[in-house]
């Protein structure tokens, strides 16, 4: 099945998708690859990514990697996603001081720590834990400026101290990952 693809990706959608084109062709059968190559050649070509990828034979792809692709990464290198165990230190440290809702927490993480990103699905299965924990609580509230009531979480107070604890840790953990990409 052939795609008639009329648009472009941007360059981090464009990377990422060639990030995915590399695992296939060292970790997956060969037969995927040789589908892949084959039949989806022509996809491939029609979003831009024919001209990184070329085919040694049918049954391989190899990506092409130029200098200046790596003085890229380097100038521009990609967000890095948290896993369930920061998200929940990364909500104790802002739900600490002050009630917050999902939406708010990605967009304040991505202002306040501009290397780091959080998935929907990482963020509401880190507030489902901290519920079942009882260390948040949520409830629903209208936020002006925003259409529908918003899912408004907050700390409760018998879990204050340890919250503060998890805070430092994901504090720690900011500064010094910033430091090592030399960003502070």
């Amino acid at each position: 099945m052939d795609f008639d693809l009329n648009f472009s990706f941007s360059e981090e959608l464009r990377r990422i998708i060639l990030q995915i084109v590399t695992v296939l062709t060292k970790y997956f059968w060969v037969g995927t690859i040789d589908y892949l190559a084959s039949s989806q050649w022509k996809t491939l070509t029609s979003i831009g990514l024919g001209r990184d990828i070329k085919r040694e034979n049918p049954m391989t792809m190899t990506m092409t990697m130029t200098f200046d692709d790596i003085y890229r990464y380097f100038q521009s290198p990609p967000p890095v996603y948290l896993n369930k165990e920061l998200a929940v230190c990364y909500i104790l440290s802002v739900v600490f001081n002050g009630d917050s809702y999902g939406t708010e927490l990605i967009d304040r993480l991505e202002e306040e720590y501009s290397i780091y990103r959080l998935s929907d699905t990482v963020l509401y299965s880190a507030l489902k834990f901290l519920e079942a924990q009882g260390s948040i609580t949520g409830y629903w509230k209208k936020v002006e400026g925003r259409g529908r009531p918003r899912r408004m979480y907050q700390l409760t107070p018998e879990f204050r101290r340890k919250a503060l604890e998890l805070s430092h840790l994901w504090y720690e953990y900011a500064q010094e990952y910033a430091v090592e990409r030399q960003l502070v």
